[in-house]
Parts: structure tokens; C-alpha cells; sequence
């Protein structure tokens, strides 16, 4: 018999409904909707703060309100654009975050063969301020002499753009001005011109996330290097945002999905991720006229959140909305929907309406006052089943492996934040003796550690300009003004080239200084995403067990005494004070890893030959980084390009 049980945690609110209650949450469900109701009728950015307990059924909440919003549209309720953020970063990175998963459920398919964004671009083009000789003649094409119906000319611009070649749309210039576009910064109307037209698809939207791109990228997109590194990384993220979120317009409502708040808490009892997060709330709740900030976080954190800054939390919780625990009744309708979505009918019949529990059982799953989340329910009731999660210390080594797996294929875009964010929940796990402060502009954080503090500077610019002009200013920093040692931080795919010398002389002008360019190896870089990662679902109350949140401190205790090797030796060498490299064998190092970027495999002579040193010095650079090359002993000696495995233990 298939065990309707089995899926008891909501992973993702763009999964598709297995059974729903619309008696659970109605209140705040409603709640939700009436908030989207007062911005599209008010034109007034408004905000909910959804609360509740572990597994109380918040992102299950989240995911009937985008099918809702997707399946019924309304004068009261019109077209919305639904945006779900789990906010798996820290203070420093909110915006970039933002960003980057704004911009990834733009592109989600909004229809079979659409996307959010491109939906919204054909509405924008049948707005009077869009104009073109191609699409003004359209547009009188389509009216033939009426007044345009607007909505009706997006949809059949679509499908006209969906039938023209793509050789051909890409060679068109639909319109000369898009409606909007006056308020937007000139490289974003750029893009959205790319995508209206289907160019450069891959690139574009690695610039609109925020991904670095190398300067001949950007060129073939046409943005400068220059209009595209001007200011702040963080400010030009919220730009980008706020930007786009006006670009919308006040007549589609966006629903923007905050969820996970409690991942900001990075270590306990620290606001500062929290009154981060409300600074960006306020500048979206006061920047816009469109927005609909739902944000969801655990009920023993709220007052947290509130007393990182009173003003920002009335901005976040304009409306509140509690998800109770659930009663015997409310169970019982839980479990009917999910033998009814079974398609079972003999499932439980001649049964009593908490099947599969027995009056015996009930003790267990409910608490003293009656009462348990929808997590625990389904989890127990799963258990009926035959389901076994195993102990505490199996279920989070399948999680681990799980995570590794997931950050081997993920893509190579989110260096940053993971080393951002990784390297603060390590040094948070290693003790009091290891702390990370907060700071800005080039050096991205302090890592005070036994062995002395390290200044951190994250440097994974694909844009060799960028790059160069972030050493120089780093080169130009008196010792003073660094107070601590400097550690650079590049991600192993991205060697600095022979051809970059301005960036090569900058990197032995910092080495001579006392600073260390550090390239982590993957493995590292896998370990750090999935330790944050695995973090931040604890202290949301998603890593559970039998349908019991599992302690963050037992999370916490678990991942420090099973750490990897990978991540115990990229602390050593982030924070050992030994004998730093010359600056001709950082570059020799930059020189092998490019040929193995290039090559992927190469015998050690012939990389040898090519790099123009003897064999014996491309061994003394392997064995000096050895998480960043392999060797094939031979003969003849091989090197290769390392591809990590995903899992570990």
C-alpha cells in the first residue's frame, strides 16, 4: 500500500499540492490575501509577518497562497508575480541574495512556454509608452481601429515572438522605447531589451542575478566594465532590486516570500542579520507601491526581530498572521486529504477518522493540551507505515550527503556567499575563541581566531578589471587600516592568467606585504555550503526527525565532531602564520592551475614544458596546494583536473 504520509515537509512552495485543508491557516491565509488586496487597490507596498511554531505549516501556507494567486485571478486579487527567497545568507549579503533569487523566479515558467518576466514585458509593450515602428504597427494591426485591448495584445504579442525564429527575433528591434524604462538605470534597460529579443539568454541573466561576468561577456551584451562595477556591490544589488520591483508597475502586485528569517542568527543572540534584513524591508516597504512582504519566522524568534529595530519591525509586520498547532479535528481532515490524494479508497475504511492511529497512539503524537504541528501528524502517521529514519547521527549523515551532492552540481555562481556565510557559521561552531566581525568595502569580514586575527577579502571576480582595481585598493590600504593579517579568497576555477599582469603585479605586490592569495580547494567549497546550509535549516526547524525539530546545538554538536579534513585544512591555512610564498611562485601556482582549467589533463612534462620550469618545480607547486591538482603517479606522471567526490565519511 503507498504511503500517503511519506512527504510530511514542504521543501518548496513551487512543488505542486499533495492534499490541502483550507481550514488550516485559513485566518492567516486570509490575512495574506487581504494584504495583497490593499496594495493592488491602494498602490501602497504593505507587509505580513506569518508566525508559528516548527512545522506549524508556514511554507505549506506559502505554497497555497502562490497556487491560489496562480489559478484565480480577481478585481480584488489581479495578476500577480509570486517571489520566494529562503534567506540562507548573512548581514553583509542581503541584497545580492535578494538579487539573485528575484531575478531566478522572474525566470521561472510562468506558462507553459513564458516565463514571469517575459510576461511581464509583453505587458509593458502594450502600454502607450512602448513604441516602435515594428510594434506600433502591430498594435494597429491588432486593434484594427478599436481602442487597444491591452491585456489581449500581450497575449497574442507572445505568441507571435514565441513564432518567430530565433535567428530572426534576434535580429528585430521590436520597439525603440519600452514603457518604464525612463526609471530604470541604462544596463538594466539594457538587459531587459536582451530579453525581450531572446539575445545573449545565457548571459543576461548571469547579469541580472549579479554574476560576475568577464569583460568580453559583458561586452557582447553591451554593458562596459565600468558602468557595471560603479559603487557598492550591496548598493548596486539594491538598485537592480528596487528598480525592477518598480519596472513592475503598481497595477501587478508582487508577492515577495522572506522565509527562514531564523537563518540570520549567525551566532546566537546576534541582531545584526535581523536589523540587515529590517534596513531592507523599510527601503522596499517605503521605495515601492508594489510589493507584498511576506515574511515568515519561527514564534520564539519574533521578539528577536522586533528588537532589532522597532521602526523596521512595524514595517515588516504591517499584518500578522499565527499558524496554531492543530486539535484532533483538524488532524483528522490533515490525514482524510491525504488519503484522499492517495486515491486509495480502501485506504482506512471501517476506520476512525485519525487513521492510521489507534486511540493508543494519540498520547504520543499529540501534547498535553491536545494539540501538535502538521509536521509531527504526518511524521507519525508516516512511522505507521514502516518508515524508519534511523538515529539522530544516520539521519544527519544522510542529510550531509545529501547537501554535498547538491552543492557539487550546483553552479559556480554563489562563491561568495558561501564562503561569506560559510566561513561565519565555521568559526561560530569552533568556540569562543573563534569570532567574525562585520565590515564593509573591500576587506568583507575579520576572523579572530587562536592563532591571530585574518583580515578576509573575498576577490571571485570573473572581470580581471574589477579584480585589479579591488587589489589595488587593497595594496593601497596602510597596515593600519587592515589590523589584522590579509587573507584573499579566489575560487580554484578562477586562475589569474598570464594576460592579466596589472592583476598579477598587484597579487606579488600584496604577497610582498605579508598577504596570502588562498585558493580553497572544492572539496572546501562543497563543505562550507553544505554546513551553512544545513544550519540554517536547523535553526528554522527543518531539520527534523520523527517529527521533532532536532536541536540546533545537536546539529551544531554533530557537524563539529564529524568535520571534514577539507575544512579542518582550509582553516590552517586561512589562519597559519608560516613562511609566505614568493611572489613568483604565486604566480607559477596562477600559471598551472589556468593549464589545468584549459587542459583538464596533462602529463607533468609536458605541463612542465608549458609553464617553462623543470618537473621537479611543478611538483614542489603540487605539493604546496595538493587540494588543487591531482597527480596520477604513472608512469608517466599525470596531472588532472580534481572533480571532488560529493559525499564524504
Amino acid at each position: 500500500m503507498t504511503n500517503p504520509f511519506s512527504n510530511w515537509i514542504v521543501g518548496d512552495p513551487w512543488d505542486s499540492e499533495e492534499g490541502d485543508v483550507s481550514e488550516i491557516g485559513r485566518k492567516a491565509f486570509q490575512t495574506c490575501l487581504e494584504a495583497i488586496e490593499t496594495t493592488a487597490q491602494r498602490h501602497k507596498s504593505t507587509s505580513v509577518l506569518l508566525y508559528g511554531e516548527p512545522g506549524s505549516g508556514k511554507t505549506h501556507l506559502i505554497r497555497r497562497l502562490r497556487t491560489h494567486l496562480a489559478l484565480r485571478r480577481s478585481e480584488k486579487c489581479p495578476r500577480t508575480i509570486f517571489i520566494y527567497i529562503r534567506m540562507e545568507t548573512s548581514a553583509t549579503m542581503i541584497w545580492r541574495h535578494i538579487r539573485r533569487r528575484l531575478v531566478e523566479d522572474l525566470f521561472r515558467p510562468a506558462s507553459s512556454d513564458s516565463t514571469q518576466l517575459y510576461g511581464l514585458l509583453m505587458q509593458r509593450l502594450s502600454m502607450p509608452g512602448s513604441r516602435g515602428a515594428l510594434l506600433d504597427e502591430w498594435k494597429r494591426e491588432i486593434a484594427d481601429g478599436a481602442p487597444l485591448n491591452r491585456e489581449a495584445f500581450a497575449e497574442v504579442l507572445e505568441i507571435i515572438l514565441n513564432h518567430i525564429p530565433p535567428d530572426d527575433l534576434q535580429a528585430l528591434e521590436i520597439f525603440d522605447q519600452l514603457d518604464g524604462e525612463q526609471d530604470l538605470p541604462w544596463e538594466l534597460r539594457q538587459a531587459l531589451r536582451h530579453v525581450t529579443h531572446r539575445r545573449h539568454e545565457t548571459l543576461t541573466r548571469a547579469w541580472l542575478r549579479g554574476d560576475s561576468l568577464a569583460e568580453a561577456d559583458l561586452s557582447r551584451i553591451g554593458i562596459s566594465t565600468r558602468e557595471d562595477d560603479a559603487g557598492d556591490v550591496e548598493d548596486r544589488a539594491k538598485l537592480v532590486v528596487v528598480a525592477l520591483a518598480k519596472f513592475v508597475g503598481s497595477g501587478t502586485p508582487i508577492v515577495l516570500c522572506l522565509d527562514q528569517l531564523e537563518a540570520l542568527e549567525t551566532p546566537p543572540g546576534d541582531l545584526s542579520g535581523f536589523a540587515a534584513l529590517g534596513r531592507a524591508v523599510s527601503t522596499l516597504h517605503d521605495g515601492t507601491v508594489n510589493l507584498v512582504l511576506l515574511s515568515c519566522i519561527q514564534s520564539s524568534y519574533r521578539q528577536s526581530l522586533e528588537n532589532a529595530g522597532k521602526a523596521n519591525f512595524a514595517r515588516i509586520a504591517e499584518f500578522e498572521g499565527l499558524l496554531p498547532l492543530l486539535g484532533r479535528e483538524e488532524a483528522a481532515r490533515l490525514l482524510q486529504s491525504r488519503r484522499a490524494f492517495a486515491a486509495n479508497p480502501a485506504m482506512g475504511r471501517g476506520e476512525g477518522p485519525l487513521w492510521p492511529f489507534q486511540e493508543s497512539d494519540l498520547a504520543e503524537v499529540f501534547d498535553q493540551s491536545g494539540l501538535a504541528s502538521a509536521r509531527r501528524i504526518l511524521s507519525k502517521a508516516s512511522e505507521k507505515f514502516g518508515q524508519d529514519p534511523g538515529s539522530v547521527s544516520e539521519f544527519l549523515e544522510s542529510e550531509w550527503h545529501r547537501l554535498m551532492d547538491e552543492a557539487s552540481h550546483a553552479e559556480a555562481n554563489d562563491v561568495d556567499q558561501i564562503l561569506d556565510d560559510g566561513i561565519k557559521s565555521l568559526a561560530n561552531l569552533k568556540g569562543k575563541h573563534w569570532l567574525t566581525k562585520v565590515t564593509s568595502g573591500d576587506i568583507s569580514f575579520f576572523v579572530r581566531s587562536p592563532s591571530g586575527d585574518i583580515a578576509v577579502s573575498l576577490c571571485n571576480h570573473k572581470n580581471l578589471s574589477s579584480l585589479a582595481d579591488q587589489l589595488r585598493r587593497l595594496k593601497d590600504l596602510k597596515p593600519g587600516e587592515r589590523h589584522a593579517r590579509l587573507v584573499i579568497l579566489r575560487d580554484p576555477r578562477l586562475p589569474i592568467g598570464k594576460a592579466a599582469r596589472a592583476t598579477r603585479g598587484y597579487v606579488a605586490d600584496l604577497a610582498r606585504t605579508g598577504a596570502r592569495l588562498i585558493h580553497p580547494s572544492l572539496e572546501a567549497l562543497y563543505a562550507l555550503d553544505a554546513l551553512r546550509r544545513l544550519m540554517a535549516a536547523a535553526k528554522s526547524g527543518n531539520v527534523t526527525l520523527k517529527g521533532e525539530s532536532i536541536r540546533t546545538q545537536t546539529v551544531a554538536e554533530w557537524i563539529t565532531s564529524h568535520l571534514p579534513d577539507s575544512l579542518e585544512d582550509f582553516l590552517q591555512e586561512v589562519t597559519a602564520s608560516a613562511a609566505l610564498p614568493l611572489p613568483r611562485d604565486v604566480s607559477n601556482r596562477e600559471d598551472l592551475l589556468e593549464l589545468i582549467e584549459q587542459r583538464c589533463v596533462i602529463p607533468v612534462d609536458n605541463a612542465a614544458n608549458e609553464l617553462n620550469l623543470s618537473g621537479g618545480e611543478v611538483l614542489r607547486l603540487l605539493s604546496d596546494s595538493p587540494d588543487l591538482v591531482g597527480l596520477l603517479e604513472g608512469p608517466p606522471q599525470v596531472l588532472y583536473r580534481l572533480v571532488p567526490p560529493a559525499l564524504w565519511m
